[in-house]
């Protein structure tokens, strides 16, 4: 190992080790606790790893199982396989490393560089693969190959038992007091807590571990992946957890207010330290930043949530970042027909694209949905004319009506932007594409030339050739090719007897639904990230409105996409439902894959009304029960962990939310398993109430006014409880939820516990209370 009053080593492994104590003081600090970090990457090969690269080399040298016939062998991806790259080309050894094809090159390209041998083992596998690929060969080639195994390897451990944890003693002159140090293969915090608890019981050891799903490099959460052989729990004194964006928030704090450009698992060490210097008066915490932020800089690490952006595959096929701009992240889509509010294919649209961006505002980034109304199209004059309303009189009523559907459907991101007033934009629309002859006039019809629109259909069909053909009407239309498309129409008779047309020096005239939609994006003072339509306004609708939104330069949105629609079954009249039943509409809505079609009956919607019950009973529960003191179990922590975890990576990996259902139900269930085992502590139900609520701003799952309980409620109630115990005794479910739905018709709220206890709960003024 390193001796720095050395002025000249004999090799470079001879710079391994004594790495140096750097104080935190910026990040964090409070008067009497200090927290310590050891910098790994001082290392010659940049990384914690080196020692335990070193150590399993010399240990095998020293039991005789290096031969030069033998090819060493390990599964990495990472900074092991860095370090023991630069000790074989030290040693002269051969090495094959065995790791994901998922690796990132940089990886690859350090590993190439030090002579190694790689071999890629399918991504979908990650780490585990290469593991099994790397123990099959071995196992069936063990006089050609020999297997570092640093998962099972005690090397590792003594290597930190040895050098790293007498470091750290010494540094800290015998005054530490705790030690923090994350899990990976787990021998930096097994070997170091060795040493440490030898020479002082009190000090305090923690291993720190991240949740499930995670995306910190290097490490592990035991419960999801193989635990490593050298790996017991029992040596230290606790096990924290901490999220993704903890971590790599505190990465880029340590860059730029400590000049600390280090890796992922250096966050997540600084969080659990800080996490124990909030709980202590006084200490000295020691952690250790693994490696560089150097071999990172190709991730999204160091970019803040906003620049990080959400992958997302566009209706061409393409994968495409989304980022925001001036933090903020709008989209739109095409709203109802006049004569047809109540549609649910483009309310399912809406539903979908507001709870989106509900996320959005969650994660610190403004976000809107802007519905687009066609007001001036067929539809709308013709439904004009059997009410026998005036359009303007149609377009005032049909505002009132969407707020009123928005306010009880809850929806608080929702813009409705009408045609009507953006008229002077269309015209200026068709102007500008007559001069650039993009556009020609013929017989008081305007139409736009898609020979003269280059990559024309590209969303919809890649060979114009190929396209449908557009009927032509005859004696109404003679455009000059069939496939050109309408901006401004001839107005007919009927038209001009009721005055709904445009005065325009080409005629009196009507706009096409492409033109009102292009005039109502053109004039957006906010950036539009994203357009989402029905799957009917793919083809040629997208591609037409992308022709008039490129000639207006007006800047496109990254990503085109498309919701399918809703069959109903049910004749259901949203505008009539009361806010109850919307929200559990709502929940239905996003509740299967947009690209697949939604089928509405009454026994999915039951369904859903029965999911969002077991949400508010946990929530009603939750408030009104009372909880033993305690602090928060790892159990729970754990849970909460993975449910934010689930929630991140199912909305950025393409906004994947109708897979979060079930992960959030199953949270629901392992919650109620613990509380009806009387488990919870009063810190547990604090951390499960947040992100319940958490939740709630993104999907509004429930109400969250306070319950309180009800001890003498009417004998009416008192008599369908009694004949609701005796149907559950029964097991006449069926039954038994009629006379829940009738109790709550009463404004009373019924919350099961176990088979037996039945908690009353009053909610609201209503029926008998009245």
């Amino acid at each position: 190992m390193y001796n720095q009053n050395q002025i000249q080593v004999q090799t470079l492994l001879d710079l391994i080790g004594n790495t140096p104590l750097i104080e935190i003081k910026k990040v964090w600090f409070k008067s009497g606790v200090r927290i310590l970090a050891k910098l790994e990457a001082f290392n010659p090969g940049g990384s914690i790893k080196d020692r335990a690269a070193l150590a399993m080399v010399e240990a095998a040298e020293s039991s005789g199982l290096i031969t030069s016939d033998k090819v060493i062998i390990e599964a990495t991806s990472g900074n092991t396989g860095i370090g023991l790259a630069m000790v074989c080309a030290v040693k002269g050894y051969r090495l094959m490393l065995i790791m994901p094809e998922s690796a990132s090159e940089e990886r690859k390209r350090i590993l190439q560089a030090y002579g190694a041998k790689l071999v890629l083992t399918p991504a979908h596998l990650g780490t585990d693969g290469a593991i099994e690929e790397a123990y099959r060969l071995a196992r069936e080639y063990p006089n050609k190959y020999i297997l570092m195994d640093q998962y099972n390897n005690q090397a590792c451990v003594e290597a930190h038992y040895k050098h790293t944890g007498s470091e750290i003693w010494q540094q800290t002159g015998g005054k530490i007091t705790h030690f923090v140090g994350c899990l990976g293969t787990s021998g930096t915090v097994m070997g170091v807590t060795k040493y440490l608890k030898e020479v002082d019981s009190q000090i305090k050891c923690i291993a720190v571990e991240p949740g499930l799903r995670h995306k910190i490099q290097g490490l592990k959460n035991m419960q999801e992946s193989y635990p490593p052989g050298i790996y017991n729990p029992d040596l230290v004194d606790e096990i924290l957890r901490v999220e993704d964006e903890e971590a790599f928030e505190l990465c880029r704090r340590l860059a730029r207010e400590e000049g600390l450009l280090v890796g992922m698992s250096s966050g997540a060490a600084l969080a659990g330290a800080i996490k124990v210097a909030k709980r202590i008066e006084n200490g000295i915490i020691v952690t250790i930043f693994p490696d560089s932020g150097e071999r990172y800089l190709s991730t999204s690490l160091f970019l803040s949530p906003e620049k990080r952006g959400i992958e997302f595959v566009g209706l061409d096929g393409k994968k495409v970042l989304l980022c925001p701009q001036d933090n903020a992240f709008n989209f739109f889509t095409f709203g109802p027909t006049l004569d047809d509010l109540k549609n649910l294919s483009a309310w399912r649209r809406i539903v979908f694209l507001e709870v989106l961006a509900r996320y959005f505002q969650h994660i610190g980034i403004e976000s809107i949905v802007i519905v687009g109304i066609s007001d001036f199209d067929d539809r709308t004059l013709n439904y004009c004319r059997l009410k026998k309303v005036s359009r303007e009189d149609l377009i005032r009523e049909s505002k009132k009506e969407l707020a009123k559907v928005c306010q009880k459907f809850g929806l608080q991101k929702i813009e409705f932007a009408f045609f009507s007033e953006r008229i002077e934009i269309a015209l200026e629309i068709c102007t500008d594409l007559l001069t650039k002859g993009k556009a020609y006039e013929k017989l008081r019809s305007v139409y736009f030339d898609v020979r003269r629109q280059d990559n024309y259909g590209y969303l919809g069909l890649k060979d114009i050739q190929l396209r449908p053909k557009q009927d032509i009407i005859k004696g109404r239309y003679l455009k000059d090719n069939p496939e050109d498309f309408t901006l401004l129409k001839r107005a007919s008779l009927q038209d001009l007897k009721e005055g709904e047309v445009l005065n325009t020096k080409w005629g009196k005239v009507r706009p096409s639904w492409y033109l009102q939609q292009a005039s109502i994006l053109s004039s957006l003072q906010k950036p539009v990230q994203m357009v989402v339509a029905g799957e009917g306004q793919v083809f040629p609708h997208l591609d037409n409105l992308i022709s008039l939104l490129k000639n207006k330069n007006k800047e496109l949105p990254k990503a085109w996409g498309v919701v399918l629609g809703v069959k109903d079954e049910v004749d259901l009249d949203i505008f009539s439902l009361s806010e109850d039943k919307l929200k559990v509409l709502k929940g239905w809505l996003v509740s299967s894959s947009i690209q697949k079609r939604q089928k509405l009956t009454l026994e999915s919607l039951k369904m859903w009304q029965k999911n969002y019950q077991k949400i508010s009973d946990l929530w009603f529960k939750l408030n009104v029960l009372p909880f033993k003191d305690g602090d928060l179990c790892s159990e729970i922590e754990g849970l909460i962990l993975k449910i934010k975890g689930d929630l991140r990576q199912l909305f950025e990996s393409g906004f994947k939310i109708h897979l979060f259902w079930s992960n959030l139900f199953n949270f629901i269930k392992q919650v109620n398993y613990i509380l009806n085992n009387n488990q919870l502590t009063k810190e547990d139900v604090s951390s499960i109430k947040n992100i319940l609520q958490e939740l709630n701003k993104i999907f509004d799952l429930f109400e969250e006014e306070r319950i309180s309980f009800d001890d003498n409620p009417p004998e009416k109630i008192k008599e369908l409880l009694l004949e609701r115990k005796q149907a559950r005794v029964n097991k006449n479910f069926a039954l038994s939820d009629k006379l829940r739905e009738k109790i709550e018709d009463f404004g009373y709220k019924v919350v099961d516990m176990g088979t037996e206890t039945v908690v009353l709960l009053h909610r609201k003024k209503n029926g008998l209370n009245e």
